[in-house]
């Protein structure tokens, strides 16, 4: 296991769930913290509590600090609940609609596709991950790409049941976004007033 692998994996297990949304995640196992002490912390302070949900949410997107604490500033400054917005926010991001549309196995899978030039957005090459996508938007798998291996091995695993907002078409591993999602839609369990209050102290 790579040095990379275990730090995210500490991470995991520091919060108590497998946000790396792996099957193998040692933290499905052992949910309690690592390190001899982890098994006895009983009670945590209110900031830890608010750091955990914010590692979590940053861990779940794959996002450094800096990156995640914009996403938050720019949720802060809209006239609407600052915690629904930030979620949804991180939800437009081309990688994680990539994630969803189960055109790839994880965020980090998805965000490597991006980069190295095999997605398009409405016929266009788009190669930023963090790309805004609205209504309406078509992401597909380009065609040139279309036939590699991991492409296939996607293809042939095949796909759960997509998300509302999302309509996709896992032959041709295109699919449209009918709507932006809300909260309500997401399925990620966290407890996002933590993280504001965290960024707002």
């Amino acid at each position: 296991m790579s040095t990379k692998t275990r730090t995210d994996h500490k991470i995991c297990r520091r919060v108590g769930e497998p946000v790396c949304e792996s099957p193998s995640c040692p933290a499905r196992n052992r949910s309690y913290p690592p390190g001899e002490q982890g098994r006895s912390r009983s009670r945590e302070s209110g900031y830890r509590r608010q750091l955990l949900e914010k590692q979590k949410l940053r861990r779940k997107y794959g996002l450094r600090d800096g990156v995640l604490k914009r996403y938050f500033e720019r949720g802060f400054q809209a006239n609407e609940n600052t915690g629904h917005l930030l979620i949804e926010l991180l939800e437009r991001r081309l990688d994680n609609m990539l994630f969803r549309m189960g055109f790839a196995r994880s965020r980090a899978q998805a965000r490597q596709f991006v980069v190295h030039g095999h997605i398009d957005v409405n016929g266009k090459k788009m190669d930023s991950p963090s790309y805004e996508v609205d209504a309406g938007d078509v992401i597909a798998t380009r065609e040139s790409s279309r036939d590699m291996d991991r492409f296939e091995e996607i293809r042939e695993a095949g796909q759960a049941e997509p998300l509302d907002y999302l309509d996709v078409d896992f032959e041709t591993l295109a699919g449209t976004v009918i709507e932006l999602p809300r909260r309500n839609d997401i399925p990620v369990e966290l407890d996002e007033s933590l993280v504001v209050e965290f960024y707002s102290r």
